[in-house]
């Protein structure tokens, strides 16, 4: 199994869909923005994190017992500054 740390989508086409205009004022739910995507993955890293709360609980087999805590570890900061960058 391939570990890249990304959400892949069947197509191109299934992102330009969920964050077109039509899909978010439309009936459906599926719809989000990606300045709302940004902020919902960084606040979620964040409260990931937070279960690491005692001195030296990240090791390595921490990481292969939790490997989102690598991801969110390195790219919460990423998802942080991205949400605003889209709200320029």
């Amino acid at each position: 199994m391939d570990k890249t740390g990304e959400v892949k989508l069947a197509h191109l086409s299934v992102k330009e869909y969920l964050l077109s205009k039509s899909c978010q004022d439309g009936p459906s739910s599926f719809g989000i923005s990606e300045t709302s995507s940004h902020s919902f993955i960084s606040q979620t890293c964040l409260a990931y994190l937070l279960q690491f709360d005692k001195p030296d609980c990240l090791s390595s087999s921490t990481i292969e017992e939790f490997p989102l805590a690598l991801y969110a570890a390195q790219y919460w900061t990423f998802h942080a500054q991205s949400q605003w960058f889209h709200l320029f």
